[in-house]
């Protein structure tokens, strides 16, 4: 009975026994005064109010709390994120230049006339000199016709051996024409007026013939091309952040 009296007593009227001795943080964070030395620094702090007394536990993970009487409070550390390598490649730049080259070109074709009358028989035509070659610097007559016919030449490409005409091309002249060459071209022009039996007179001179035609022309030819181009190349260099404050650079 003494006991249960006492004990009601302190319910009533007994001061409550002092609070623990809240415990002393191992790892304490950055306070006001800063760390290492430094002051200015912000320390990032969260805190956590527990009215139940005696509470002492763990926070989530990465975090550590300590509980007392009045509170407990926890700090999360930053988690750095890295960010990786940058490499910037340019590829290479198509660049090109204009140049001039000269070019020498060789033709040779062959040269055959006739003389058709107005019934289409052939006759020989009358070569104006002798030789088969034609200067390139040659200027007049090389094929005649006698009166009342008209000329019709061949001609085609040599290779400087075999004399052929198949595969070559026929032009005609009017009557009274002559095959003229000028200028590295063969046309038809009127006769040059000469005495009669000069047609008769050229062939029993230098006979029936063909003529061989070498033309040599150079041209000037402007191309094009590519010239090198550099490659570049930029890097960048890794660098990790905890994003939060009071954290941590690399």
């Amino acid at each position: 009975m003494a006991l249960a009296g006492e004990a009601m007593a302190c319910n009533t009227g007994c001061a409550p026994p002092p609070p623990p001795t809240p415990p002393t943080n191992p790892n304490p964070p950055c306070g006001g005064g800063g760390c290492g030395g430094h002051g200015g620094g912000k320390t990032n702090v969260n805190v956590n109010v527990n009215v139940r007394a005696g509470a002492f536990g763990s926070a989530s993970a990465g975090s550590t709390s300590y509980g007392g009487g009045y509170g407990n409070w926890s700090q999360t550390p930053g988690y750095p994120q890295a960010a990786g390598s940058l490499n910037v490649l340019t590829d290479d730049a198509s660049a090109f230049e204009a140049y001039s080259e000269t070019q020498s070109f060789t033709r040779q074709t062959i040269i055959q006339a006739s003389c058709i009358d107005d019934t289409g028989v052939p006759h020989p035509a009358s070569q104006v000199f002798n030789g088969r070659d034609i200067a390139n610097n040659y200027r007049g007559e090389v094929y005649r016709c006698i009166a009342g016919t008209h000329m019709q030449w061949t001609f085609a490409d040599y290779d400087g051996q075999k004399i052929n005409f198949d595969g070559g091309k026929n032009m005609t002249c009017a009557k009274g024409d002559a095959l003229w060459f000028e200028g590295g071209e063969l046309t038809c022009r009127p006769q040059t007026p000469q005495r009669q039996c000069n047609e008769r007179s050229l062939l029993r001179r230098f006979g029936v013939g063909i003529k061989i035609l070498t033309l040599t022309r150079t041209e000037t030819i402007t191309k094009q091309r590519q010239i090198a181009a550099a490659r570049s190349t930029s890097s960048a260099t890794v660098m990790s952040f905890d994003g939060g404050v009071g954290g941590f650079v690399q």
